[in-house]
């Protein structure tokens, strides 16, 4: 460290500055008014804009920086903390009254001013012929003043080709070109395509219908009237739901409890099935006193033959 001069009274000290200032005239700079009082005070830090010498001028400045006068009615008032509309108005009658002007003025771009008093009725202009249509102050807004007006958007939005006419575009599926009439949106596939995909998401609702229905034990079966036509034999309706409380949720062949729910893979070995005491492959009919209930698992081991007493049935 060397021996300077201090830069503003001169006096000679040690320091690695190259213009070091002494602490009396360190003290000296840091001597400030008060913004509130005028009087003189110490500030410890340079970077402080603003200092009052003590709480209380530092409360009466906060105060005083708190007044504030309302747009609305004029009255002088104390600035309240939270909202964007704090520091405008006095009261919540003022406030609402100030969001009512603010609505009005963001939701009608056109006044009549002939109308003004008489409703809440606003007016735009027609985003395709400009002239001035009623708007409701609740509600979706209107953009177009008739029907040719919003056929002429419309269009517009469509590409510039008219409802009605003939639109020659490529399938996005095979890539085969294709004509149609526009009659709304834009289509993406043809004739062929959007029919096998219509087939394939209505055969997907059935079986997820279906899959619902039978983890229910509400599915009647479509299956067992076909395996009835191909053998022959009687058919009846039956709800599975009926056999499973009838024989109280307990398998005929084993004797032992099933699960009153299917699984959503739709197999669970100790679910409830309907199982022909004799086999529809051996003569024996989708009756109410044919079926009975079975484990999935059992009712899998045995297949078409017969069980116990079932033998006596068959022959």
């Amino acid at each position: 460290m060397k021996k300077r001069p201090c830069s503003h009274c001169g006096k000679t000290m040690k320091s690695a500055k190259e213009s070091p200032t002494c602490h009396p005239c360190r003290a000296v700079e840091r001597l400030r008014p008060c913004p509130q009082c005028g009087k003189e005070h110490r500030v410890w830090k340079k970077s402080h804009a603003v200092s009052y010498c003590s709480p209380d001028c530092a409360a009466l400045a906060r105060r005083a920086d708190m007044t504030r006068v309302c747009e609305i009615c004029g009255v002088e008032f104390k600035r309240k903390r939270g909202g964007n509309n704090a520091g405008r108005c006095c009261s919540r009658v003022c406030g609402f009254e100030l969001q009512r002007r603010q609505r009005r003025e963001r939701a009608r771009p056109v006044v009549v001013d002939a109308w003004e008093w008489r409703s809440l009725v606003f007016y735009r202009p027609c985003i395709d012929c400009g002239q001035p249509i009623t708007n409701r102050a609740k509600g979706q807004p209107k953009s177009v003043c008739d029907i040719r007006c919003a056929g002429r958007v419309r269009t517009r939005r469509l590409g510039g080709v008219p409802l009605g006419e003939m639109v020659t575009s490529e399938c996005g599926t095979c890539n085969e070109t294709y004509t149609y009439v526009r009659r709304g949106g834009n289509r993406t596939d043809c004739d062929d395509c959007r029919t096998v995909k219509r087939r394939k998401a209505e055969a997907k609702a059935r079986r997820a219908a279906r899959a619902k229905a039978r983890r229910e034990g509400r599915y009647k079966g479509n299956d067992h009237r076909k395996r009835a036509r191909r053998y022959n034999v009687d058919y009846e309706p039956i709800q599975p739901l009926y056999i499973y409380e009838r024989d109280n949720w307990t398998c005929h062949l084993c004797g032992k409890k099933t699960k009153k729910f299917y699984s959503r893979t739709g197999y669970d070995p100790m679910g409830p099935t309907l199982d022909h005491i004799i086999p529809m492959s051996k003569g024996g009919p989708h009756i109410k006193s044919n079926v009975a209930l079975a484990h999935h698992i059992c009712n899998t081991r045995k297949s078409d033959g017969a069980v116990g007493e079932q033998l006596l049935l068959v022959g």
